[in-house]
């Protein structure tokens, strides 16, 4: 039997930067949880945007955000892990340097831009439900989670991956889409499964991932049912053990729904 699944958002369960998501996810999640079985949303969006799109579930799920940094349940945070702040400033400041690349400093539900930032860049960054505050300063800012760089330039190798080594205790990580997230190097989503997995002594085998970007994949270690959906960048596709419909398609709400009917048995 099933006892916890986690999924990836953006790609996955909706189109990239979508602030809605289909109902039926909802009816889905509150029925596995009257079955006992844990749900977790866990993407690389800040805290602000996914409690914003699973406000009716709140009380039914983890908010896990950042990339694994932020793990949220029933209005209480239960996991926050930061980058050391003299860190922040210095590769903040290297990646500021890049040319197209927009720098942005999570912490928590906050998300802070420096002035440099594109309009365009920042009206697509509020199309997810974000508020963008203005760069206190660096002896003002509150203890970060995540630093992301939004690429203007399409289409080219990220510029910030140069970056993705090169400062001890942090990692970089592409997450699609033009975006590269900088995180604690202790952390992944996978580790946000894993914390999740001893909370709710849930082993691998009772577990069930859903995602279609490189960050999503250390998700896979801990979990037999992994899966990745259509559309999946081919890495992550061609590393899971099952795929499942597209965002469009409903594909994972499509799995939800039957483990509901079985009563917690998933049927791959």
């Amino acid at each position: 039997m099933i006892k916890l699944i986690a999924t990836d958002v953006d790609g996955t369960l909706v189109k990239v930067a979508s602030r809605e998501i289909d109902p039926g996810y909802f009816r889905a999640i509150g029925d596995l949880k009257k079955m006992g079985i844990s749900v977790a949303v866990v993407s690389g969006r800040q805290e602000d945007s996914m409690l914003h799109m699973f406000s009716p579930v709140l009380d039914d799920l983890y908010i896990v955000s950042n990339n694994g940094a932020c793990i949220r349940c029933n209005g209480k945070t239960i996991r926050n892990i930061v980058i050391p702040n003299p860190t922040v400033h210095i590769l903040a400041e290297e990646l500021r340097k890049f040319h197209g690349c927009n720098t942005m400093l999570s912490s928590g539900g906050r998300t802070f831009r420096f002035p440099e930032m594109s309009e365009e860049s920042y009206e697509f960054c509020t199309s997810y439900g974000s508020l963008l505050e203005d760069f206190p300063g660096y002896d003002a800012l509150p203890p970060v989670n995540k630093i992301c760089v939004l690429d203007d330039i399409k289409g080219r190798p990220h510029p910030a991956a140069a970056l993705s080594r090169s400062f001890d205790g942090v990692i970089g990580l592409d997450a699609g889409d033009g975006w590269y997230d900088f995180i604690n190097s202790t952390i992944s989503k996978g580790s946000a499964v894993q914390f999740l997995q001893k909370e709710l002594g849930a082993g691998a085998d009772e577990t069930a991932v859903f995602g279609d970007q490189e960050n999503d994949m250390s998700m896979f270690a801990y979990a037999k049912y992994n899966f990745a959906v259509e559309g999946a960048a081919a890495i992550v596709y061609d590393a899971a053990a099952y795929h499942a419909g597209g965002y469009a398609q409903k594909g994972v709400l499509r799995i939800l729904e039957n483990i509901v009917r079985n009563n917690g048995v998933l049927d791959v």
